[in-house]
């Protein structure tokens, strides 16, 4: 049977000093964990809102990219996507969407321009937009605000949407422009054509009513020769009989 006499004496002589000083190791246990429990309850709550989409990002890097003959990798067109997306105009704008502004406490106009200024330099910072794989985006964005949370990452989603939108009208009113050109020529390419036959059988006029002539009495002889010859074999059909 194992005994406490048994342990290792230095052992033996760490417990024995524990439990004499058992009370004081108790308090000070008791301190660390209200210590912890007090620098728990003081950090704010921090509630995520997130938001997935999928974008044509050629679509809408095109204005961008127009002009460059090497396109760049996938991450690289995020990148520039995601600055595009979240310049100062546009991030200012989704702090008026969301609501932010009514948060800045300003005496002046240019107090409220700075605290603004620093919202926005925050706020750029904040928004996160990853790309886990191609044309498939996450937008995410954390405050100790539940529905300011939402509020921001909806403005970006939005915005986000209008910008694949526009980009998808502008391409599609360029198809149509270009249709229309198409169209347009085709038109006046058979205008042309109309005029040219038109002038040729003014110029040309006798000899084609010579030709036409022609024809119509090579009809009809064709057509005298092919009676003669039912008339022809009826009559031989005549003869045979009787």
């Amino acid at each position: 049977m194992f005994e406490f006499s048994d342990l290792p004496r230095p052992i033996i002589r760490h417990l024995n000093g524990l439990w004499r000083r058992r009370w004081t190791v108790i308090a000070v246990a008791w301190v660390v964990a209200l210590a912890g429990w007090f620098a728990v309850w003081m950090v704010p709550d921090k509630y995520e809102s997130r938001a997935h989409v999928f974008v044509q990002t050629e679509t809408i890097l095109e204005p961008v990219l127009n002009g460059f003959t090497a396109r760049p990798d996938y991450s690289r067109r995020v990148e520039v996507m995601r600055l595009q997306l979240l310049t100062r105009p546009n991030v200012e704008e989704v702090i008026l969407r969301a609501g932010m502004d009514r948060t800045i406490e300003a005496r002046s106009d240019i107090e409220r321009r700075t605290k603004m200024e620093a919202l926005i330099n925050e706020l750029s910072q904040k928004i996160k937009i990853d790309s886990p794989r191609e044309m498939y985006f996450v937008i995410t964005y954390k405050n100790p605000n539940p529905e300011m949370a939402r509020a921001v990452v909806d403005a970006v989603l939005n915005m986000l949407i209008e910008q694949d939108l526009g980009a998808t009208l502008s391409e599609s009113e360029a198809a149509v422009r270009r249709l229309n050109l198409q169209i347009e020529a085709f038109e006046e390419k058979l205008t042309a054509n109309e005029r040219a036959v038109a002038n040729y059988r003014r110029a040309n006029a006798s000899e084609l009513a010579g030709t036409l002539g022609a024809a119509r009495r090579r009809e009809q002889k064709e057509q005298e020769l092919a009676r003669a010859s039912d008339e022809l074999e009826r009559t031989e059909g005549r003869i045979f009989t009787l």
